[in-house]
């Protein structure tokens, strides 16, 4: 089988992903941009090439929608193609991907993962009946199928996200029965000293208080300070129960939509060995990278929400200056011309930052949403650990996130630890009292998604090392 061979490899097609493209073009680069999506816009963006009427969806996909035109312009583009192995080879990365049922190959000199953040997720009884889902994934049913919920919905935890869907739901005539408000009271006062600088530095924060006052407008309960949350129901959701202050609430609801803040999808990160640190101000695991998104692996850049939180606003910025970086070490460009270049884009990721600190110190989520209480919670979905059993482990000294993986096989099922990983870990820490680097974080292995046995037995035998290094995966 041939491999098209690129100078730069761009995974993930959000607002980091669509900027990088542009700007490598820009700097002279050939290159390809991989997104698992069928049309680009990543999670923030979703469906903004198949939107009829942009303009009624604000400014921000306006611009997105000029950003994925020009980075169709500047790359090849790869939609729908999942990345399931990255490989090293000599002084190219081979990427192999999944489009469909079939398995493709592409070569690059460097790249660049823009894949954005995923949620997290928010542990309780009930959580895995059908009806509760995060609020992002009821956001991108909304924006890329149009699908709307009959309602009553309930939305819980914490954040500006928690307050858009439901405006969203709202203007779709969805009736939003209340907001469980999971955020510290303490947070508020923790958050103070910053929010000048917030709020002269981004938007973020004063689009929440207008969507918070349109929220308030149309009389929307919101309960504060609230925990024990409880999914009720036989068979899918018909109520939940929360406790606000000293009161025990239950809400008749078809859908309880949750969300507790986003984490750095450090996936590919991991696969391709890049070092990761534990950041105590989301809390959770982000890649090591400089200012220019480089990463302790040679070759290898990170952009966007993917390098560490800094939302949709900053990502183009960071996915322009890591082009940029990846350029100047290719010797398209010199190194002056591209500091340059990305001046601009420096200086409104200092101001943009300043909001960053803000939100990130509010909207600090609690130890309860973190790790469940309950023992009986199931943990990992896929393989049916619960709470209960991690603890059980700990107790019996087994203190290690990938120990605990070996036996109980918690994240091991289809999602490779993607929803599991951040709640098995918190849970461990925990139950052991031990730091999150003693703790650790779950290994990655290939292939990243689920590959059908015909593509292999269709994948050309050009590269046994590779495929080997699919199927003879001891955690697969």
């Amino acid at each position: 089988m041939s491999t098209d061979r690129f100078d730069l490899a761009i995974i993930g097609g959000g607002p980091a992903g669509l900027a990088a493209a542009s700007m490598a073009f820009a700097c002279g680069l050939n290159s390809v941009l991989i997104d698992e999506n069928p049309g680009l816009g990543g999670r923030v963006f979703h469906g903004i090439e198949t939107e009829r009427d942009v303009s009624i969806l604000g400014t921000d996909r306006i611009a997105a929608t000029t950003l994925a035109r020009d980075a169709r312009e500047a790359a090849t583009v790869l939609s729908g193609h999942s990345v399931v192995d990255i490989v090293r080879d000599h002084e190219h990365f081979q990427i192999k991907t999944l489009h469909g049922n079939e398995l493709r190959s592409a070569s690059a000199r460097r790249l660049l993962i823009a894949t954005g953040a995923r949620e997290r997720s928010m542990a309780f009884p009930g959580w895995t009946l059908p009806g509760v889902m995060t609020a992002g994934g009821v956001q991108t049913l909304l924006k890329g199928a149009r699908l709307v919920p009959a309602g009553p919905v309930v939305l819980a935890g914490s954040g500006p996200l928690l307050l858009l869907v439901a405006v969203q739901l709202l203007r779709h005539d969805v009736p939003v029965a209340a907001i469980l408000d999971t955020t510290p009271i303490a947070n508020i006062r923790r958050a103070m000293p910053r929010l000048a600088g917030a709020l002269w530095s981004g938007s973020v924060l004063r689009r929440g208080v207008g969507l918070l006052a349109s929220l308030l407008w149309q009389r929307v309960p919101i309960y504060r300070g609230v925990n024990t949350i409880a999914a009720q129901g036989d068979g899918s959701i018909r109520a939940v129960t929360f406790k606000a202050g000293k009161r025990t609430h239950r809400l008749d609801c078809a859908l309880l939509a949750t969300h507790v803040g986003i984490l750095p999808d450090i996936q590919l990160a991991g696969l391709v060995d890049c070092q990761l640190r534990w950041d105590a101000s989301i809390p959770g695991w982000t890649p090591v990278t400089d200012r220019n998104g480089k990463t302790s692996q040679d070759g290898v850049f990170i952009a966007g929400d993917a390098a560490g939180i800094g939302g949709a606003e900053a990502a183009p910025h960071r996915g322009r200056i890591a082009a940029t970086a990846a350029a100047v070490e290719l010797g398209a460009i010199a190194p002056d011309e591209g500091d340059r270049l990305v001046t601009l884009d420096r200086k409104k990721l200092r101001r943009l930052n300043r909001e960053r600190a803000f939100l990130d110190t509010l909207f600090f989520p609690s130890p309860d949403v973190r790790v469940p209480q309950d023992d009986a919670v199931l943990v990992c979905r896929c393989e049916a650990v619960s709470a209960g059993c991690l603890r059980a482990l700990a107790a019996a000294d087994v203190a290690e996130i990938n120990h605990v993986k070996s036996i109980s096989r918690c994240g091991m099922g289809a999602c490779q630890g993607r929803v599991c990983g951040p709640l098995a870990e918190e849970t461990l820490k925990d139950a052991t009292g031990r730091s999150a680097e003693a703790v650790g974080t779950f290994r990655v292995r290939p292939p990243l998604k689920p590959v059908p046995i015909g593509a292999y037995a269709a994948f050309a035998s050009d590269d046994p090392p590779a495929e080997a290094r699919f199927l003879y995966t001891a955690d697969w």
